[in-house]
């Protein structure tokens, strides 16, 4: 299997002729085609070889999870990441928007940094418990700061060391939907023209790739017991709770207001 992060970032232009006059920018050979074949056709057959190597290994020489970890599923239509890195060529039917690729293995990832800033936004809709500070309680788990210490001003709280923190890795695709994919494409129509001043203007759809359906994603954690002193006021394994409820019930990624990015769970998907 073909690295897609080289293939979607390099290979990809490696066939056109740029030009500064975008009348001028040529394909040589059948991109279309290409991108079709190489990318969205892709079968997904790494994941023996990663989990051979260990790359994605879950627990460590002597059979400990190195990390909690919990299973959920893409659902119709997909899931949208790294649509914000530009990737056009002025070619017809290119794909326009870019996506999120483990530089390593060359595999779709969501990164721990939009996990963890989808987990903030949403952890006050999903807890709520008398008697427990939840703002001390969330600068604790997404910023570091000592729960114990929730009296003092929040730029003035102890921070813990770092390896007594919350840590969010990336999500990484472990299995592929029935049909053995993990990409597939879509579009997004665009209205008005480039000058969004003409409502009648005929649609430019933006061709891009996305994580397909029925694909499934593990996001992983290492996460610690917040206390306040000797007393515990939330476990590693609630938070990971909590975490799951919050994916499956808003979604991660780009346009999850339209259905992209909605998540369920899968059988025994928990551990901790």
């Amino acid at each position: 299997m073909r690295n897609l992060h080289k293939l979607y970032y390099k290979d990809y232009f490696k066939d056109i002729t740029f030009s500064l006059d975008k009348e001028k920018v040529e394909s040589h050979g059948n991109l279309v085609d290409m991108i079709k074949e190489s990318i969205v056709g892709q079968d997904f057959q790494t994941y023996d070889y990663l989990e051979k190597e260990k790359l994605y290994d879950d627990r460590d020489d002597n059979g400990a999870l190195k990390f909690m970890k919990c299973e959920l599923q893409v659902q119709y239509p997909g899931l949208i990441t790294g649509i914000g890195i530009r990737h056009e060529a002025s070619v017809k039917g290119e794909f326009k928007l870019g996506m999120h690729f483990d530089y390593t293995t060359g595999l779709p990832v969501i990164y721990g940094s939009s996990v963890k800033g989808v987990l903030r936004a949403y952890f006050k809709d999903k807890y709520e418990k008398e008697g427990v500070d939840v703002d001390a309680l969330i600068a604790d788990i997404f910023d570091g700061k000592d729960y114990s210490d929730r009296n003092t001003e929040l730029e003035n709280r102890k921070s813990k060391p770092m390896y007594e923190r919350d840590v969010f890795f990336d999500a990484i695709i472990v299995k592929p939907n029935k049909k053995g994919k993990i990409l597939d494409s879509d579009a997004l129509a665009s209205h008005g023209g480039d000058k969004h001043d003409d409502p009648f203007a005929e649609p430019k759809p933006i061709a891009f790739v996305k994580i397909a359906s029925g694909v499934t994603l593990r996001f992983r954690f290492r996460l610690r017991d917040t206390k306040d002193g000797d007393k515990v006021v939330m476990t590693g394994g609630d938070k990971l709770k909590i975490f799951r409820n919050i994916l499956t019930s808003f979604g991660i990624g780009a346009k999850t207001n339209v259905g992209f990015g909605q998540l369920i769970e899968v059988k025994g998907n928990l551990s901790f």
